[in-house]
This record gives C-alpha cells, structure tokens and sequence, in this order.
C-alpha cells in the first residue's frame, strides 16, 4: 500500500503475487519495492520484533499456523501450514506477542508458542519501511517583505530612539 493510500487488508492482499501455495518472501519484497517501500528479509528475535513494532513499523513474520493432535502420551504436529502474520506488540515482560488481524482486531498468543511456530521458518522476518515522505512543492506565490530596508548579513539594523 502507498503512504495515504485507504486501501484495505483484504484489497491488498488480492493485489498480492499469490501462488497455488501462497507467497514467498522474495514475492512479498518485490511486491513491497515495487510500491516504492524498502524491505528486507532476515532472521528475527523477539527484541528485534519489539525494536520494530516501537519504531512503528509493524514486522511481518512467518509462523507456523498448523494444527497439532495432543493425547495423553504424546503430542503429534501435522504437517506444517507456513503463514504469514503481521506483529502489531510484544508484551514488555516479553510473555506475550500481539498479532494483527483482519477488522482491527488482534490476537494475544502466549510467546512461548509463537517463538516454537515461528522457529520453524527459521524465525523469518521481513522489515518494511514506507517511502519517503514527498518534499512539498515550492509555494509558487511571492512573498511579502515588510517595508524598510533589510540589514546586511553580520550586521546589526541600527537602532531607533
């Protein structure tokens, strides 16, 4: 999305290079230079994340959303369901991590369980920064000097008594 731009969620990510399995981080950072923002992809940590979201510039990470089958003498994970989720917090006691969703609502999740989920993609984080702000435009209109005349640089006007 451009600075200022009022698209939604769900109209960018229909704009989005989706693939039958999602999109990979090279499509999400061509996609993001492409709109004129710099982005880079690397390994993350949850202070990373914190630094990020305290900036203002809320990371995206992938985690692994899939489901997992707990009995009474093991826990059993299915395959993995690579997701990519937008980090909007991370608790100060670092006890919890706050994901963005859809409808400005957010989900807490427990930090423990999205560093396990996250760690699965090798803790991959794409760092996004907006373009930079235009410069405004000279105003083509003149200004207006006050009568009199203007000092020369270095000196003082002269006094008057």
């Amino acid at each position: 999305i451009m600075a200022g731009d009022a698209a939604t969620a769900e109209r960018l990510a229909e704009q989005l290079p989706w693939h039958r399995h999602g999109a990979t981080p090279v499509d999400l950072l061509l996609e993001a230079r492409r709109r004129g923002w710099s982005a880079r992809v690397r390994t993350g940590t949850l202070e990373a994340l914190r630094t990020e979201v305290d900036a203002g510039h809320p990371p995206l990470v992938m985690i692994d959303a899939g489901l997992e089958v707990r009995t009474l003498l093991a826990r059993i994970d299915l395959p993995p369901v690579m997701h990519w989720a937008v980090v909007t917090g991370v608790a100060d006691d670092g006890h919890a991590v706050l994901l963005g969703a859809t409808r400005r609502r957010h989900h807490v999740v427990d930090a423990d369980w999205f560093d396990e989920r996250w760690a699965r993609s090798d803790r991959c984080l794409i760092v996004l920064r907006p373009p930079a702000a235009p410069l405004r435009p000279r105003d083509p209109s003149p200004r207006r000097r006050r009568p009199g005349p203007r000092p020369s640089p270095g000196r003082q006007p002269p006094r008057r008594d």
